[in-house]
């Protein structure tokens, strides 16, 4: 059986190493200059607006590798304040999925009902998998806090 502490460091060594390898994959696609020249031959404003995202999905891939390893650092020194970022980060991550959910059911011609459901069903996994990192978060806070009331 798997502790939240253990649980909530796997999904973090996860996160980390899906995102240090995602941002590798996009940044050798950027240098790799002679693929976007040739993938974008008759449309240069197309392969300019392809590279501003893909340096923005650089920035967040790179940010979200840092939280992940700050959520490491926090369940293995156990500071919530380590943990804080992710917890925060996922909180945004599961509003955006819920609204992001609806306007795709209302705004979608076909299948609605199948993509929302869909889209729910997303963010109910994501929930589920971050439930025990954020009660282990909330633990954590709270020894911490009981800490500083016996130190000060």
């Amino acid at each position: 059986m798997c502790t939240r502490p253990c649980f909530g460091l796997t999904v973090a060594w996860i996160n980390a190493v899906a995102y240090g390898i995602a941002s590798i994959g996009i940044i050798s696609v950027l240098a790799n200059k002679d693929f976007m020249n040739q993938l974008f031959a008759d449309n240069p404003d197309a392969a300019k607006v392809l590279k501003g995202i893909l340096i923005t999905y650089v920035v967040i891939t790179s940010i979200m590798t840092v939280i992940s390893g700050l959520l490491i650092a926090g369940i293995i020194k156990r500071r919530a304040k380590y943990m804080r970022p992710f917890v925060l980060v996922s909180f945004m991550t599961v509003t955006v999925g819920v609204i992001m959910a609806f306007v795709n059911a209302f705004v979608s011609s076909d299948n609605r009902v199948k993509k929302f459901f869909t889209s729910m069903l997303a963010v109910g996994i994501q929930c589920g998998l971050l439930y025990p990192i954020y009660t282990l978060y909330k633990d954590i806070q709270e020894e911490n806090q009981g800490t500083a009331r016996i130190t000060h």
